[in-house]
């Protein structure tokens, strides 16, 4: 492996570098992804390839829920710094994501992408590997675990990702384990639940639409995350819904009381309806190796579901676990924070370095 792509990593993912930099050297192109038999719609992929150095390597990045995907500034800053180090980079824009569904239709969407990706003609020899981000992480193990593709990925590396999907939607609503959990995000809860909600209104699409603006408005602005800020856009947003629709509106926005009740009651509704969503049953059949990695800030998906994620994998997967408290859900740490804790800031180091191998290990073989 380069130590130049290593250094790259290093420099562009580090705490010393301006989480708004991106490296040169990347050319992009959108590209149409073809139908398979199990999924049809259209669907777009971004591609980043290097200009600067020979591609050693492949990577399908799986987005999370959000609904920019690789237009998110976030991910694509991150596709790019990857790219440049020598890696063929596909991010595919999945259609139930970008619309803020968590569906079995991803499952087929992730595959689809990965098979664009293997035939892609300039992709260098090997095995591709998969990066998944947040809630991506489930297509993306659903995908490597699936025999008909087990031994067509050359490794996964999982950010921020969950094994528990009822433990995750718990910590959602009401965080724990000590840690925060991010308010903004109840109205994705919501929006899912709507076939297990009381008081769901035959016509849904005012409510559809006014919590999806909600997000549109909120999400990726920490400065949203305080009640006075988000509970302003959501009381907003709710004057111009019908005035029986309003309460339920604004608990799914965390501005009325009994969201967190309403929200626990959909989960338990849901009951096996929801068994897709958690990864763990479908796991047997993986053989790649895996590499975890979580913020211990993460405030949307909590760090402890890392473990979870390891555990639940067969005992003969080669496969790590890397905590860090560099990179949360939603940026990244700064130099200045950690060189105050030396022992902190050594810790870190070495984590990155494990991070960093991950990332071109998955891409490029271990």
């Amino acid at each position: 492996m380069s130590v130049r792509a290593h250094l790259g990593l290093a420099y562009w993912l580090g705490p010393w570098t301006h989480d708004e930099g991106v490296p040169p050297g990347v050319a992009t192109e959108d590209v149409s992804v073809p139908p398979s038999p199990s999924a049809s719609r259209p669907m777009r992929a971004r591609i980043y390839r290097p200009t600067r150095r020979t591609a050693e390597g492949s990577l399908l990045m799986v987005q999370g829920l959000h609904y920019l995907g690789a237009d998110d500034p976030r991910m694509d800053r991150f596709a790019r710094i990857v790219a440049a180090s020598g890696v063929v980079v596909v991010a595919p824009f999945l259609p139930d994501f970008a619309v803020l569904r968590v569906v079995p239709a991803l499952i087929d969407g992730t595959r689809r992408a990965f098979d664009y990706l293997e035939a892609l003609g300039d992709r260098p020899p090997g095995r591709p590997g998969v990066f998944s981000i947040s809630y991506g992480s489930m297509p993306a193990l659903r995908l490597v675990a699936d025999p008909a593709y087990a031994d067509r990925v050359g490794g996964l590396c999982t950010f921020g990702g969950y094994a528990n999907f009822k433990d995750t939607i718990r910590f959602c609503l009401l965080g724990g384990d000590g840690l925060e959990h991010d308010p903004l995000n109840r109205p994705a809860l919501f929006l899912n639940g709507m076939d297990y909600l009381d008081g769901v209104p035959d016509d849904r699409e005012p409510l559809d639409t006014a919590w999806q603006r909600f997000i549109h408005e909120t999400w990726g602005r920490p400065e949203m995350k305080e009640p006075a800020r988000f509970e302003a856009v959501a009381r907003r947003l709710a004057e111009e819904l019908p005035e029986e629709q309003r309460e339920l509106y604004l608990m799914g926005c965390h501005a009325a009381p009994g969201g967190a009740e309403v929200g626990a009651a959909i989960v338990e509704r849901a009951g096996h309806d929801w068994d897709y969503l958690d990864p763990r049953s479908h796991l047997s059949t993986l053989r790649c190796p895996v590499r975890v990695i979580h913020g211990r800030d993460d405030d949307v998906i909590p760090y402890t579901q890392a473990q979870k994620i390891i555990d639940a994998l067969p005992p003969s997967v080669d496969a790590q676990l890397w905590l860090t408290g560099l990179y949360a859900h939603t940026g990244s740490a700064g130099l200045r924070h950690l060189i105050q804790d030396l022992p902190v800031l050594y810790g870190e180091m070495r984590s990155m370095l494990g991070i960093l191998l991950a990332i071109r290990g998955v891409a490029t073989g271990f």
